[in-house]
């Protein structure tokens, strides 16, 4: 799928450092768009573990936090089980931690 490798183009760029949880968000809507919840779970406990950067960009920050949130729940409604952590805890787990790999988490999600 061109979306697909559009957005793992993109997430996988090192100039979109500032921007992986919001793009991590429209992402993560089109995996569930698919069905594609296990794909779409791995990428909103990224984002959550990254935590959008507050310090620089307050309202899409905001927003992109508030999305991933949402989307956490409707994911794990989508695959009818509960979330093994709160969104928030995965969030303020990620603050105490250097941050995600997102290659780590592309390879695993592409099978490469």
């Amino acid at each position: 799928m061109d979306d697909e490798k559009q957005f793992i183009r993109r997430l996988s760029s090192r100039s979109a450092e500032i921007d992986k949880p919001e793009i991590a968000v429209e992402f993560a809507r089109l995996l569930m768009a698919h069905k594609r919840y296990h794909d779409a779970q791995l990428i909103i406990r990224t984002a959550l573990q990254e935590g959008p950067r507050y310090d620089l960009y307050e309202l899409r920050a905001a927003s992109a936090h508030s999305s991933l949130e949402e989307l956490w729940k409707k994911v794990h409604e989508a695959m009818e089980i509960k979330p093994d952590k709160h969104s928030a805890d995965v969030y303020n787990e990620g603050l105490e931690s250097p941050g995600p790999d997102w290659g780590a988490m592309l390879r695993r999600l592409t099978g490469t």
